[in-house]
């Protein structure tokens, strides 16, 4: 998908890999489960885990690793009013509550080829002429994420197969968005996952929209 007009000229990573992953694991349902699905797709030591109350603000603020995928599984807030309102929700500290919002994302600077936001609609918010969508997932593109992937709708303990699926076919060497949509029609063919809840709700954006050779 292509979130706006203004994204046509910049350059997007096509493919991302060897992954070294930074998982980013909340109370969200079925987070544990989702966790060791991507461990067994990618590698275990290619996965940092960041669980519990270290998963606070500040420490995910101040990473100055350089990662090839961030992976929020956590939950999030969006507001169809004020993009700025919409949130990821982490852990809270002393100094601070525990919510991201666009204006954090901003200041992180994470320039990642890839951002997946496996959390409640975090694709939605406000629509502005000639802007497009401006929300969480637009905030990870705006301060430099070469994909994100996002839901446009909540999601729940199933979408830890779906991401199973995803990072499989990521270290096959798929790009983010065709290893989306294969995991999605794979889910969509097993009867106890073909309902759209389970797949459809998950969308690959970037900053230019690519065929896959």
């Amino acid at each position: 998908l292509l979130p706006a007009a203004q994204f046509l000229d910049r350059p997007v990573h096509d493919r991302v890999g060897p992954l070294h992953v930074l998982a980013v694991m909340g109370d969200a349902p079925g987070a544990g489960r989702e966790l060791a699905l991507i461990q067994a797709a990618v590698g275990a030591s290619r996965v940092d885990v960041i669980a519990g109350a270290d998963a606070n603000p500040t420490r995910i603020l101040t990473l100055s690793a350089h990662y090839d995928a961030l992976h929020f599984t956590v939950h999030a807030i969006a507001d169809d009013r004020d993009p700025l309102a919409s949130h990821l929700r982490l852990a809270p500290e002393t100094q601070r509550h525990g919510f991201v919002d666009p204006t954090d994302i901003a200041r992180a600077r994470w320039h990642t080829p890839l951002v997946v936001l496996s959390a409640c609609e975090t694709l939605e918010g406000p629509v502005y002429k000639g802007e497009g969508m401006m929300g969480l997932a637009r905030a990870f593109l705006e301060t430099g994420a070469g994909t994100v992937v996002a839901t446009a709708w909540p999601v729940g303990s199933a979408s830890a197969d779906l991401m199973g699926e995803f990072y499989r076919r990521l270290t096959s060497g798929s790009t983010p968005a065709a290893a989306l949509r294969t995991s999605q029609l794979a889910l969509r063919r097993s009867p106890a996952t073909s309902h759209p809840f389970f797949w459809a709700g998950f969308a690959a954006i970037s900053g230019k929209e690519r065929a896959t050779p």
